[in-house]
Parts: structure tokens; C-alpha cells; sequence
């Protein structure tokens, strides 16, 4: 072995200089790496604040006007889109309880509940403009000006009262603006109209809300709404704020008694068929043009009969089960 092999000792790695082993192999100049510290990660730019919910499914001001042309004439078809406007205005920037949905989609979907029952210009305009002076800076007496006494008087009826020192409990508060709603419908029975649309739209959102403010909402409404819906004869939005109400005092039996009546009828629909095409056949050979009609089960309606039965029994308590079981009745087949 050469001095030069001695000198040079064992062979360099096979890495070569990025192994750290090889320290040079005497002849060239062995340098060290330089240390360079860990790069920071880069920071996070800050999470976007949440998009305005438009989707498919919102009813828009395109929709309601489509529903008014339908009855009204272009005249007032203009004054429910002035009222919109105004609406819109005034609603800008607001939220619902979510923080996502605009708050105009509230106003919107009151006056689509009315313009669906074919309610005047006036009743859909004090639709639109309810909210507007109780969460605004707009004045009732500016609504009056633009839209007219009618219109400026149904909003007054819905409008609530604020807490002062006068009425210093909410339970005042409500007292007090249920009082003022029944004084304007003794003028104006549109009033309660506008209200029980209000009403039936803030509880199928009740979920958005909290769940001590969802139980007295929905309190409220079962105590108060449904009976003045019941007694005004308008069934069909009793029986519904009657279930919106009972999915907010007790979520988890609402979905019980919803299972259970989906699962009844899945079972039975061979059955009812049967039964609803030998009645027809029957009915029409003997009454020739007669139609037959299934009656339609709800689970509102089963929590009536139930409740019915209670007040009879006089027992405590809203018994769920006793409403499960009255899901099995034989479907009633009314001409």
C-alpha cells in the first residue's frame, strides 16, 4: 500500500459528501454544511365570513311576483314590488337566527303563505313591510305615506311591543302585544292573517334557534296560535303549527311517532289499495262520476285524538305512546 493510501485511510463513503461520515479525504477542503434554521410554516389566512345562503330552494321576489300576476292586476302587482324594495332596504345586512340566511327570505315566504291563500295587495304589501318597523329605523308613518292607512295599520297590528319600564318582563311584552293584535283585528281581521303566516314561517325555522327560546316559541304557539287558528276555522295551518309546536316541546317523540306512521303505511299500502279500488269500482257502477278520496294520516292528527282522549280521561300528561298505537286505526275512505 502507497503512503498515499496510508495517509488517505479508509475510503470515503460511498454517499459521498452527503453522508456524514465523510469528512474529507485530506487533499480537499472539507467545508460544513451551514445551518439554516427551520423555514416558518406560512400563517393561515384568516376563515372567510359566511356567504349569504341563496340556494335553489329560497323563494324569491321573482316567485311571489309570479304567484300575485296570477290574480292581481299590474297595478297592484307594482305596489307588492315597491313593497319588496322598501323590504329589502331596510333588511339589508340582517341576518336570521342561523347568521347565514338573509333575513328578507322571512318576509318573502309570509307574503308567499298569503299570496297562495289569493289575499289582496294590501294584506301581501304589510307581508313584506311586518318587520320593517319593529327591526329598522323605518318608521310606521313612513309605511303609512308610501303604502297607504290599510297597509300601515295591518303592520301596526303584527308589530310587537318593546320592553320599557312600563312593561318590564317579556311575559308583559307578549301580554301586552297580544292585546294590541286582537284590538286591530276587531278593525281588521286581516291582522291575524299576516300574524299566523308569521308565525307558521318562524316555526319551521324554530330550529335554528336555542333550545330555551325553541321550547317558548313553540310553547307559545301550541297555547295560543293554534286555538286562535282553530277558532277561526283555518285547520289546515292548526294542524300544522299543532306539530311544528309538539317537534319543539318533544323533538324525540315527534320522530318516534314519525317512523312509526311511515312504517304503517309502507305496510299497509298494498292493503289500502285494495280497499280504495274495489269502493271506486263499486261506487262507480252504482254512482256513475263519483270520486273516492283517502282521508290523509298525520301525526298531527293522532296527536289530536290523543289529546282529545286525555281531556276525556282526564289523565296526566300527553301520552305518546296511546299516539303510536292510533297509527294502526284502519284508514278512513270518505266520498
Amino acid at each position: 500500500m502507497s503512503d498515499d493510501d496510508a495517509y488517505r485511510g479508509a475510503a470515503p463513503d460511498e454517499r459521498g459528501d452527503e453522508s456524514g461520515n465523510n469528512r474529507g479525504d485530506g487533499f480537499h477542503e472539507f467545508n460544513e454544511p451551514s445551518f439554516e434554521p427551520p423555514a416558518e410554516p406560512p400563517a393561515k389566512p384568516p376563515a372567510p365570513a359566511p356567504k349569504p345562503n341563496f340556494s335553489h330552494n329560497v323563494f324569491r321576489v321573482y316567485n311571489l311576483m309570479q304567484l300575485v300576476e296570477r290574480y292581481m292586476t299590474p297595478t297592484d302587482s307594482a305596489k307588492v314590488y315597491d313593497a319588496f324594495l322598501l323590504a329589502a332596504e331596510k333588511h339589508e345586512g340582517q341576518m336570521r337566527a342561523d347568521k347565514v340566511t338573509p333575513y328578507i327570505t322571512h318576509p318573502l315566504e309570509v307574503a308567499r303563505t298569503l299570496a297562495l291563500w289569493y289575499l289582496d295587495v294590501d294584506t301581501v304589501c304589510a307581508a313584506l313591510l311586518h318587520d320593517v318597523p319593529e327591526d329598522t329605523d323605518c318608521t310606521n308613518e313612513e309605511i303609512v305615506e308610501k303604502f297607504g292607512s290599510t297597509v300601515g295599520h295591518l303592520v301596526g297590528g303584527v308589530t310587537k311591543l318593546k320592553r320599557n319600564d312600563e312593561l318590564p318582563t317579556k311575559q308583559a311584552v307578549t301580554i301586552a302585544s297580544y292585546r294590541k293584535m286582537m284590538q286591530a283585528m276587531t278593525q281588521d281581521f286581516r291582522v291575524v292573517l299576516v300574524k299566523l303566516a308569521d308565525r307558521l314561517h318562524n316555526m319551521k325555522t324554530l330550529g335554528n334557534v336555542e333550545p330555551d327560546k325553541r321550547r317558548r316559541v313553540a310553547r307559545e304557539t301550541s297555547t295560543t296560535y293554534v286555538t286562535l287558528a282553530r277558532r277561526m276555522g283555518m285547520n289546515i295551518i292548526r294542524r300544522e303549527l299543532q306539530w311544528l309546536s309538539f317537534q319543539g316541546l318533544y323533538p324525540w317523540r315527534s320522530s318516534i311517532m314519525e317512523r312509526a306512521l311511515e312504517t304503517y303505511l309502507q305496510e299497509n299500502e298494498e292493503k289500502h289499495e285494495q280497499i280504495f279500488k274495489s269502493t271506486a269500482d263499486a261506487l262507480d257502477v252504482s254512482i256513475p262520476g263519483s270520486s273516492v278520496l283517502v282521508w290523509k294520516k298525520t301525526c298531527s292528527g293522532c296527536m289530536s285524538s290523543v289529546v282529545a282522549k286525555r281531556s276525556v280521561s282526564a289523565s296526566s300528561g300527553i301520552c305518546w305512546k296511546s299516539a303510536c298505537k292510533s297509527l294502526k286505526w284502519k284508514s278512513v275512505i270518505a266520498l
